[in-house]
């Protein structure tokens, strides 16, 4: 069996893969359908090509390789969707400055909570307090939104799960939850004597992730 290459890219498959999804939200015209079929089947087939002299198979493309490849496979190319008129915006084509710096005011704000050894009793009432401060930050970017004829779908990735993250936690319930996280999380982390570990919860494309800057670790965790 031939070793598994997750080293391995086919260039370009993952922008076919946007492309082809951002043609489909806006409907294929009757006319543009048989080169859209043909894209499609080439982008796949140049995949198998590129696998098949490596010596793998699809699956053992790196993750956004292989989902792109199963994405185009999966599009039923003889019932392709229609123009329905309606304004489509594309994926990262809305932007909107500030929400990476707001979530991570909010990870602060977090951390010292989580940090601060007050009561149960008063840590859900800040935690309540600040959940409300947190469905007042999604409504505004939902707004922003809706202005540019969108819907946070349209935003950059980054961007978009910073709001889906502070969409998540103006639920008190979630945002109990997550500072109580990461309370078990600092307390955990800062046994070792001489040591100082700082941890952020945040919705990411990685599990985890470490920066250390002298004894001073700093802990991203999905």
């Amino acid at each position: 069996m031939a070793a598994r290459q997750r080293n391995l890219r086919v260039r370009g498959l993952v922008k076919a893969m946007n492309q082809v999804r951002d043609g489909l939200r806006a409907g294929i015209e009757p006319e543009e359908e048989s080169d859209f079929r043909h894209y499609v089947r080439e982008v796949i087939a140049s995949a198998d090509r590129i696998c098949k002299t490596n010596r793998i198979t699809p699956a053992d493309l790196p993750t956004p390789s292989w989902k792109a490849y199963e994405y185009l496979r999966s599009i039923d190319l003889e019932h392709l969707p229609r123009p329905t008129g309606e304004r489509v915006i594309a994926e990262g084509s809305v932007r909107i400055p500030g929400i990476l710096a707001t979530c991570s005011r909010y990870h602060r704000t977090f951390r010292h909570i989580a940090t601060s050894g007050v009561s149960d009793r008063e840590r859900r009432t800040e935690t309540g307090e600040l959940a409300r401060d947190l469905r007042s930050e999604a409504a505004a970017i939902e707004e922003l939104c809706q202005t540019a004829g969108a819907s946070p779908d349209a935003l950059p990735t980054r961007s978009r799960r910073g709001y889906r993250w502070l969409s998540f936690l103006g639920d008190p319930a979630n945002l109990e939850r997550h500072v109580r996280a990461l309370s078990v999380l600092e307390q955990a982390g800062n046994i070792k004597v001489g040591t100082e570990a700082q941890f952020r919860l945040f919705n990411t494309s990685m599990l985890y992730q470490t920066r250390t800057h002298g004894k001073r670790h700093e802990v991203l965790v999905n």
